[in-house]
């Protein structure tokens, strides 16, 4: 890797002055990197390392010319600006106690892009003499043993080319980084960029070419799992908001830096290649599998993509407390029954048609543009209506055939109750809430012996009422608590009672309550991807 053209950095001390805000001093650098655990640095450590030019400065201020090389004069107005490329200076014994800690730069004014915490980590890992933290306890003079072998290990490393070309390498990275992240920044007016030098940073890009891109973004992911391995953290963590994101401490922040750097790069090289490059979850350790990314995020542009669409990773990771399924009863008795299987409602809404779709005018198309409207939201709709309904039914039908739905509809004929119970089971749950003193046991008996004796002339819900009034039963009506009388009945026995015609089968309306589940720990957008509902059951089948 060579240091970047003399007319990059004459650019970048420009855009680095207008923007001067943005820069952190001695000082201020070192706390930065002591609040990321990256060890103690103090404004003195900070301009040791300076002086010995394992870390550049993107501004330097003087009162006077600097004659030394590696620096480039950005302006000579009020004061005198300098652009830093210097190189560390190659000895034979190697850097400790080097002479160039305390020998310059005193009456220099010097200020660092925050993305020098990259470069830091690397003196922080490269350079840290350490031992367990038991060695002292079990064996003191091995202490010493350490200690001597990693000064002479350390000896060998800052001695060697690679020890300078590495912390060239790693500034150069941190200035690629600082300049695109200020042009990606102007974008929303946080920082003041020169149209001609946005422009001649996009050539230069260009030129720089892909291969050198991917690599500077490689070194940074790595540097990021390194710091902190926990990579769907990451994720979620860069879903928050810039301003959030900057207030996380520990290694945990030093990482959130590092990708951003690698963001900062992406953004702009982007634009100057007119190319999509990986994101930032990508460009560490390890590779991604064919398709895998849509499999758990639900995308393939994970930063890029729309909020609503990200509620699938936020589903799969437990954290989505927004609206996942819209059930739409047909009444209170069906919005009742859903509610008693989901004491903790949260994550789903119920709404209550009324049974009057037909009713009025309009209603059906309102209806139906809840049901895009659910979809362009990420929205399960879940719809349980009776037969009779014609127009609604239609409708389901006509938006499970379309592109822009996607509700999964359960028709219940007749009616709810009759399409889940027999009129034996219906009698029993409502002579169960009409009777439930003790006392009434014999009253019980009785009036099941007599109702079930009329029970063949009943073919609807409406019918079996009545029948019920007729004998004076008036407790259990049409009703969110009849609907929870229901489902807690069916939640008992999940399926039809061998008396039953369809004697085995799982309830429609146990099989909605499973939908609804599944709806709440489910993707929305890889559902759509995996399947489609079938209009004439109103079920999802997968996609061939």
């Amino acid at each position: 890797m060579q240091d970047l053209p003399a007319e990059i950095y004459a650019l970048s001390g420009r855009v680095n002055r207008r923007n001067s805000s943005m820069l952190l001093s001695c000082k201020a650098l070192g706390a930065l990197a002591e609040s990321y655990g990256l060890g103690w640095f103090t404004e003195e450590h900070i301009r040791a390392l300076w002086n010995t030019a394992i870390l550049r400065a993107d501004v330097v201020v003087s009162k006077s010319h600097i004659d030394s090389s590696g620096f480039t004069l950005v302006s000579s107005d009020d004061q005198l600006i300098y652009a830093d490329s210097r190189r560390v200076t190659k000895r034979d014994q190697g850097h400790g106690s080097s002479p160039d800690i305390d020998t310059k730069g005193r009456e220099l004014e010097l200020f660092f892009h925050p993305f020098r915490i990259f470069v830091l980590y690397h003196v922080d890992r490269t350079l840290t003499v350490s031992t367990s933290s038991t060695q002292y306890l079990m064996y003191k003079e091995g202490v010493a043993e350490i200690a001597a072998r990693e000064v002479h290990g350390l000896d060998h490393w800052t001695s060697s080319d690679s020890f300078g070309d590495r912390f060239r390498d790693w500034n150069v990275i941190s200035e690629v980084a600082s300049l695109l992240d200020t042009l990606w920044k102007s974008k929303t007016r946080e920082t003041e960029v020169d149209p001609q030098d946005y422009a001649q940073v996009l050539t230069w890009i260009g030129q720089f070419g892909e291969l050198r891109i991917r690599d500077f973004r490689g070194e940074l992911g790595r540097a990021a799992e390194l710091l902190d391995e926990n990579r769907h953290l990451h994720v979620l963590i860069r879903l928050m908001s810039p301003y959030q994101r900057s207030k996380i401490k520990g290694r945990l922040g030093a990482s959130m830096q590092c990708l951003y750097a690698a963001e900062a790069i992406r953004r702009i090289a982007e634009e100057s290649l007119g190319k999509q490059l990986p994101e930032e979850d990508e460009i560490g350790f390890g590779t991604w599998l064919t398709g895998a990314r849509q499999m758990i995020y639900g995308t393939t542009r994970v930063f890029d993509a729309p909020r609503s669409v990200l509620r699938d990773y936020l589903t799969s990771l437990g954290i989505d407390f927004g609206i996942k399924a819209r059930c739409y009863g047909e009444g209170p008795t069906e919005c009742g029954a859903i509610s008693a299987a989901f004491p903790d409602s949260s994550g789903i809404e119920l709404i209550d048609l009324k049974g009057d779709l037909l009713k009025r005018k309009g209603k059906v198309l309102q209806f139906s543009d809840a049901l895009r409207r659910d979809h362009q939201s990420g929205i399960f709709s879940i719809v349980l209506i009776d037969a009779d309904r014609q127009d609604a039914v239609r409708a389901l039908k006509a938006a499970a055939a379309s592109i822009d739905c996607f509700p999964v509809y359960f028709v219940a004929e007749p009616d709810f109750e009759l399409a889940n119970f027999s009129l034996v089971e219906l009698l029993d749950i409502a002579l169960g809430i009409e009777c439930k003193a003790e006392i009434d046991q014999q009253r019980k008996e009785c009036l099941r012996d007599e109702i079930t004796r009329r029970l063949g002339s009943v073919t609807s819900a409406a019918a079996f009422f009545e029948l019920l009034l007729h004998f004076n039963i008036r407790r259990p009506t049409k009703g969110t608590a009849w609907g929870n009388a229901l489902m807690f009945y069916a939640l008992s026995t999940p399926r039809f009672l061998s008396e039953h015609h369809l004697a085995g089968r799982e309830r429609p309306v146990i099989s909605a309550a499973r939908m609804v589940e599944r709806a709440l720990r489910s993707g929305y957008a890889r559902s759509l991807q995996r399947a489609a509902i079938d209009p004439s059951t109103g079920q999802p089948v997968a996609k061939k």
